[in-house]
């Protein structure tokens, strides 16, 4: 190819199947990559392939009326005796996990974030919230809801439904034509969708006025893409 252009190109940078791609970006005669959210360390591979020639700012983008003032309202909840029980213990588990392995590789960590995003209070603040905003912006067609575990994402929908809200899921590992069909009906048959990480960037959606995250993401690239 004599000229590509790599949307999304921040994922260039991660992992052996998508740096493979960085030869053909550095063997064209031109390459042109696009992202919200670059790489930070100057010296990652990325950059050296295709450094940063432009930037234009979020607040740039907002003056001139290509992106929505957003305004973030976190919103904290408190986990129950049980959970805080297992988060105790799991935390302990990690402390001794550490002192004897220097790599962190651990499904503990990941059972830990999990009491967290499964956390009853959750849900229940999340339909209040939910209640809020319908009263307060007289009913907005969509409404966005993120989490990472499809579990939480069903949680959270069985929670909605029981107080009359008309919600749809959709993840990764649902058909790409039953996701566009969900897509399509968002804002007409019902008004809250709840989302996994595929959501989080390279797709087209209609204009969302609200959204809710579960819990926050692993890193600060993927809060800003829900952004």
């Amino acid at each position: 190819f004599d000229f590509i252009i790599w949307d999304e190109a921040h994922h260039l940078a991660e992992g052996e199947q998508w740096r493979q791609l960085l030869v053909p970006a550095f063997k064209a005669p031109y390459s042109l990559g696009l992202t919200s959210t670059p790489p930070t360390d100057p010296e990652n591979m990325l950059l050296r392939v295709l450094p940063v020639l432009y930037e234009r700012t979020f607040a740039v983008g907002r003056e001139e009326g290509y992106a929505a003032p957003v305004e973030v309202r976190p919103i904290g909840v408190q986990l129950d005796e049980d959970e805080r029980k297992e988060y105790t213990y799991l935390t302990e588990a990690i402390r001794v996990f550490k002192l004897h392995r220097r790599d962190f590789a651990s499904p503990l960590f990941t059972q830990r974030k999990q009491v967290v995003t499964m956390a009853k209070a959750k849900f229940e603040k999340l339909t209040a919230v939910i209640r809020d905003i319908n009263v307060a912006d007289n009913l907005p067609p969509r409404i966005f809801v993120w989490s990472e575990y499809i579990a939480a994402l069903e949680a959270a929908k069985a929670r909605l439904d029981e107080d009359g809200n008309t919600c749809a899921v959709v993840h990764g590992e649902m058909p790409k034509k039953a996701r566009r069909a969900v897509f399509e009906n968002w804002g007409k048959t019902f008004q809250v969708l709840l989302i996994a990480k595929i959501g989080e960037e390279g797709l087209d959606y209609p204009e969302v006025v609200h959204g809710i995250i579960l819990a926050g993401a692993k890193t600060s690239r993927q809060n800003m893409q829900r952004i």
